[in-house]
């Protein structure tokens, strides 16, 4: 019997629409809506059996049972599918955090310079990235020539391995660069820059030793300002002045020389009044780091004395600048 004489006709014409409904929709990947149908599809075909118990139903049993085996198979299609787009997009999205920590890293280490290289770069960003390296090519003989001076002039140890540092991070970032941009020449030649500087200087203790010897030559000549008077009250007020300023910064030294730079007081007005507010004094001061060991000069140490109407207080208030070292036997020369 033909579904066209069948009393359920109504009922098979409307089971294999939605047949076709749940086809069209495994097409697209929307297994979810597909099967949706099935446990409507399962109940059409219990009511065309009830409606007419004598059609053969086993035509659309077969197309209900394809149905499901088809859902089955396009479900772990589509979640396969899913999960590497998954995947893509992750790795997309880790790339673009790895390179961003790279872009903006005030040390670069091997193990980010690994990550970077190894790192998804099809994010849409990557070619900001790149303008960027490329861009910063600019300014590698600048930071090179920079270099060179300070590797080469004395410094403290700890500034000297800070620069090191410094520099091993921007040659890593080049080489790194080099590797991930091969077909960019500007990047290959900052990398192969790097590489050459890095030759001329050694190790960190090169460097020191050659620091330490410039540094050698620089202070062997310094001495200390002459004295414009003596007036060991003055003096005294200096090195009181000194001692204070020592305990509050909590800097371990003591004072081994103070010569007056100046002959009197400099008299501070008010520029409106003319009221006094105040003198100052200048000394340069020697003396010794106790935790390094080395003499050091400040050539303007400044005191301060404030006026309170009738005279000016005892106690002066002491400013020191910049130091700078001074060979210990070159102080009273």
């Amino acid at each position: 019997m033909s579904a066209q004489n069948s009393r359920a006709k109504i009922l098979i014409n409307a089971f294999e629409k939605q047949i076709e409904v749940a086809h069209k929709a495994l097409e697209k990947n929307f297994y979810k809506t597909a099967e949706g149908k099935i446990a409507s599809l399962e109940r059409s075909l219990a009511s065309i059996k009830k409606k007419d118990p004598s059609f053969n139903t086993s035509r659309l049993e077969k197309k209900l049972d394809d149905l499901k085996e088809r859902c089955g198979d396009n479900k772990t299609e589509t979640l396969t599918s899913r999960k590497e787009s998954r995947d893509k997009f992750d790795k997309k999205i880790e790339g673009q955090k790895i390179m961003g920590e790279f872009m903006s890293a005030q040390i670069i280490t091997q193990e980010l310079a690994d990550k970077v290289i190894a790192a998804d770069k099809s994010f849409s960003s990557y070619s900001t990235d790149v303008s960027q390296i490329i861009k910063s090519t600019e300014v590698v003989d600048r930071n090179l020539a920079r270099f060179k001076v300070n590797f080469s002039e004395g410094s403290n140890d700890e500034t000297m391995e800070n620069q090191y540092n410094d520099f091993k991070s921007r040659k890593l970032f080049w080489q790194t660069s080099a590797t991930i941009l091969p077909e960019e020449s500007s990047v290959i030649s900052a990398s192969q820059k790097y590489n050459d500087f890095a030759k001329t200087i050694g190790s960190l203790d090169d460097i020191r030793a050659k620091s330490a010897a410039f540094n050698t030559r620089r202070i062997a000549n310094k001495r200390m300002p002459s004295a414009a008077i003596k007036d060991v009250k003055i003096e005294n007020l200096f090195k009181k002045a000194f001692d204070n300023e020592s305990a509050d910064t909590n800097w371990q030294r003591t004072s081994l020389k103070i010569n007056l730079t100046n002959r009197d007081w400099v008299i501070s007005k008010n520029n409106l009044t003319g009221a006094i507010l105040g003198r100052k004094r200048y000394a340069a001061i020697a003396f010794k780091d106790i935790k390094t060991g080395k003499c050091k000069l400040i050539s303007d140490f400044t005191i301060y004395q404030q006026y309170n109407g009738s005279g000016y207080n005892e106690h002066a208030q002491g400013t020191s600048m910049v130091s700078t070292e001074i060979l210990c036997e070159n102080i009273n020369k």
